[in-house]
Parts: C-alpha cells; structure tokens; sequence
C-alpha cells in the first residue's frame, strides 16, 4: 500500500495560467503538451502503424492447397471498424444515452489482390462463390460448407505481429471489376 507521503502534491492552481492544462498532476502549457517537438519525440521513441505491413491468411471452406498462395497475393486490405450501439434511458427529468451493444461499422472487410498471368486468385473466388450458390440451379450449399476464416496480422518494420483480427464466417460477397 502506498505512503500518502509518496504521492506528488496537488498542483497550485494559482500557478496555471490560460494557456495552461493539469496533465496528472502538474499544469503544463498546452504548447508543450499539443508541440511538434512532442510529437516528432514520440513517433522517433516509437512506430507508427503502416498500411502496407500487413500479412493475411485466408482459409476457404474447403481444404485447397491454393488458400496460402492466394494469401501471398493480397495487395490491400481494410478490416471494419468498431461500433458501440447506444439506447435512450430516461432517468427522472435526464436521458442518457446508454451503451447497448457492440458491432462492426461497415459491414465487410475489403481485400485487393494482385492478378497473375493464369488469373488464379479470380478463379479461387469464383470457385467459392459457386461452391455457395450453384450457378446453374441456384441450389444454397450449407452455411458450414460455405464459410471459412481470414486472419489479418498488422506488422511493424521487421514483420514482427503488432496486432491480429480474424474473421470468422468470411466469404467472398463480391468480385470487383478487373482492370
């Protein structure tokens, strides 16, 4: 248990100015809080996240040997971000929003793949997409058979895992234009 003796006192709030913000528990100016000195220090301590360093995973219905190849290809990808869902709560004369749940903003995730000389990532999804929906009889497989998981690895500098979301329930919705 901490010694109140070893807490910091509290700031002398005769000593903040305007131009001043309590940051803990000492006022600061909000030059040196907001600077560009403090935010070139904290990206040189550190990384920022980049776009381009990213691994994905795609593991189809199916076991096909094509899955890691065509994971190899993805170019782009953009994973939906969070939502919290609020609700009205009438307290006495007061409405609060309340939280109510938790889903994804946007409903998919996007993936942009290079295409190589055979087109074989076209023809994969293509292959999905007909083994969900028979193209000729309109016949719907199982949900179970048609499904499979996508797993997005952000990476840092040296492809070490910064951060990882997988995707259950994924499948390919739409085939873009190719150019």
């Amino acid at each position: 248990m901490a010694n109140q003796d070893d807490t910091p006192p509290e700031p002398n709030l005769d000593d903040v100015n305007a131009d001043s913000i309590i940051v803990g528990r000492s006022a600061v100016s909000q030059k040196d809080v907001f600077g560009l000195n403090r935010f070139l220090a904290k990206v040189r301590r550190g990384d920022m996240a980049r776009a381009n360093r990213f691994a994905v995973y795609i593991n189809g219905p199916a076991a096909d040997n094509r899955d890691r190849e065509i994971s190899l290809l993805c170019e782009e990808a953009a994973v939906p971000g969070l939502q919290l869902n609020y609700a009205p709560v009438k307290l006495g004369n007061w409405t609060e929003n309340r939280v109510s749940g938790l889903e994804f903003y946007g409903d998919t995730a996007s993936f942009t793949f290079f295409i190589d000389s055979s087109w074989t990532p076209r023809a994969y999804f293509e292959e999905w997409m007909s083994s969900s929906v028979d193209p000729s009889t309109k016949e719907i497989a199982f949900y179970k058979d048609m499904v499979g998981t996508v797993d997005v690895l952000a990476l840092n500098k040296i492809d070490g895992i910064v951060g990882q979301w997988t995707l259950y329930e994924a499948f390919p919705r739409t085939i873009s234009l190719t150019d």
